[in-house]
């Protein structure tokens, strides 16, 4: 095409042709349609809804014809309405023609339009050019997860399923266009753009790839974004300017100095009321982060504020004792919505220890609040003593040569303390118990630093039984069993098992005829001589009850010699084969 100021003629209309005596008029409107007097040349984007009026004033009415540069008749991408060549000698109503882009043209070449008004009287003709030079057209073809566009605002969102977001955008301008950067060091090794910066075909896709892990990367990058020019080849004056933002997630990593404690999954930090406790966290997020609700007792330093990466160390105000918590939040600055919050513990380093319960009445417990407390155990089966440790971090304990402590349970509480329950009991089974033991020696020591132990003698509370929850009685020497070793069996069966030697537990014996003389205290005889309340020991050894109670003996070469008890007196005496069942073992001390 010829340009219209120079020497020439575009189809046999020359420049500054006279117009009709009362003028055409080309109204444009508001928006990007310019219209240049001189020229008369309209210069019209093409976006749907675009659109200008022509009106003339000749009494007699136009002829009006619309057609395309080298008469295309292929790619008619504008409407006139009322339709060209519509209009009849009679009808001389001046008419106001309205011309717009064709919204169901969807081609991609748009030739330079003529719109031709010729007076039906006087043949005099006005043509006014319509030139689809304009800005390009950007749209989204192809968009990441996550990025937007939308008001020329290009936003691109860098995530942990996607650390190279990308666009395709198609881009519209009759003659080709170029992407050009404003303000920018280049090359701009950090953003790719394939297939090139510059095409020569009027739709042209571009795809831009973000590439932050560049060295060449902005740090920070700016929050209001860069900006970058679409420019039209065929008419460098019209350009069309996005701005390019960006923001990413929060990668954040930790680390922790002295007994500090960090724990991603439950996001929290522990700082223990020592000011050398501190916890780092490193973040890093595209145009920099914030941290949000920082309570007066935590002290925040950061390094590299403003950077894409800035280094947050976390630790107590000097001086603070008590249990306190804050939640905080860390935010992108490109994005708010884009936050991580956690929980900040200031926990205390005093350690408590809970009164001691225990199952058994037998054992006691005493100077429990020192470090260094007692506990008298009667190691029965199924015997313990229980406590709960409040402490900042937990505790450990070492088990003893017979006591064992075991940790039952062991919570988080609010205040960001560890509780620990504890049960001390005995290693071994009972038998192990039936004879004297020495001292056992457990401890319990608070993790933090060590800062407490608590050592823990654990001593005998008499010899077990087997089986039994009461503790055997002492009498003159000789250990009693608290319970009949059988019961409810006949004497044959009795008779069988005192032959035998299993009516007694291993270790524990029948009486013979001189020890139920020795253990009582008395000289023998069949006759109710002894008066039970006198003999305190063997009453509460026995605990006979009212009637006439017999208990066995070894049979010493007779029938079943042993121990007489009737109504609150008592004897030895020759059980003969009467049905008894009763007997007590025994054990020397």
């Amino acid at each position: 095409m010829e340009d219209w100021t120079d020497e020439g003629n575009i189809d046999d209309y020359e420049p500054g042709g006279e117009a009709d005596e009362n003028g055409v008029t080309v109204n444009v409107g508001g928006g990007d349609v310019t219209y240049d007097v001189a020229t008369r040349m309209v210069t019209m984007p093409i976006v749907d809804g675009t659109q200008f009026t022509m009106e003339g004033g000749s009494t007699a009415g136009y002829y009006v014809t619309m057609y395309y540069e080298g008469n295309d008749t292929e790619h008619q991408w504008l409407t006139i309405d009322p339709l060209a060549d519509n209009m009849t000698k009679a009808d001389v109503t001046p008419v106001i023609y309205t011309i717009k882009k064709d919204a169901t043209y969807t081609d991609t070449k748009y030739p330079i339009a003529f719109i031709r008004f010729t007076d039906k009287i006087s043949a005099k003709e006005t043509i006014v050019i319509v030139q689809p030079f304009a800005k390009p057209t950007v749209l989204v073809n192809n968009l990441s997860n996550g990025s937007t566009y939308a008001d020329n605002v290009l936003s691109l969102y860098q995530s942990t399923a996607i650390s190279q977001p990308t666009v395709t955008l198609n881009v519209f301008a009759s003659g080709g266009s170029r992407l050009e950067f404003i303000g920018w060091t280049t090359p701009v090794n950090w953003l790719t753009i394939a297939p090139a910066v510059e095409q020569n075909i009027s739709l042209a896709n571009y795809i831009l790839t973000l590439n932050s892990s560049d060295a060449s990367f902005p740090d920070p990058y700016p929050l209001e974004g860069k900006t970058f020019t679409f420019t039209n080849k065929a008419n460098e004056e019209m350009k069309e300017t996005v701005t390019l933002k960006l923001k990413s997630d929060l990668t954040i990593t930790s680390t922790t100095v002295a007994q500090a404690e960090f724990d991603n999954s439950s996001s929290t930090l522990k700082l223990f009321n020592n000011e050398n406790d501190k916890v780092k966290l490193t973040v890093n997020t595209i145009g920099g982060s914030d941290v949000l609700n920082v309570p007066s007792w935590l002290i925040v330093t950061k390094e590299d504020e403003g950077k894409n990466q800035t280094i947050y160390t976390f630790n107590v105000a000097s001086g603070t004792t008590t249990n306190m918590n804050a939640d905080i939040t860390i935010r992108s600055k490109a994005d708010n919505t884009i936050i991580k919050t956690y929980k900040v513990y200031a926990i205390s380093r005093d350690v408590t220890f809970s009164t001691p319960t225990k199952n058994s009445d037998y054992t006691t417990v005493s100077n429990f609040t020192s470090t260094t407390p007692t506990i008298s155990y009667f190691a029965c089966e199924g015997s313990y003593v229980e406590f709960k440790v409040t402490s900042p971090k937990g505790v450990t304990v070492v088990n003893g040569s017979w006591c064992n402590l075991d940790v039952m349970s062991e919570t988080t509480l609010s205040t960001g303390q560890k509780q620990t329950t504890i049960r001390m009991n005995r290693i071994n089974n009972d038998n192990w118990h039936g004879t004297p033991t020495n001292d056992c020696n457990a401890s319990v020591t608070d993790k933090y630093s060590g800062s407490l132990k608590k050592n823990i003698t654990v001593k005998q509370y008499q010899i077990v039984y087997p089986g039994s929850k009461v503790p055997p009685t002492l009498v003159k020497g000789y250990w009693v069993a608290p319970v009949n070793s059988v019961s409810s069996i006949s004497y044959n069966d009795m008779r069988s098992r005192v032959t035998n030697g299993t009516a007694c537990p291993s270790n524990w014996r029948i009486p013979t005829h001189s020890e139920y003389l020795s253990l009582a205290g008395i000289s023998g005889g069949n006759t109710l001589a002894y008066d039970l309340n006198s003999y305190p020991e063997l009453k509460a050894a026995y605990r006979p009850g009212s009637g006439e109670v017999h208990y066995w003996a070894s049979n010493d070469d007779r029938i079943g010699y042993g121990l007489r008890f009737v109504n609150g007196k008592f004897s030895t005496w020759t059980l003969g084969d009467k049905n008894i069942s009763n007997l007590r073992c025994i054990k020397n001390k």
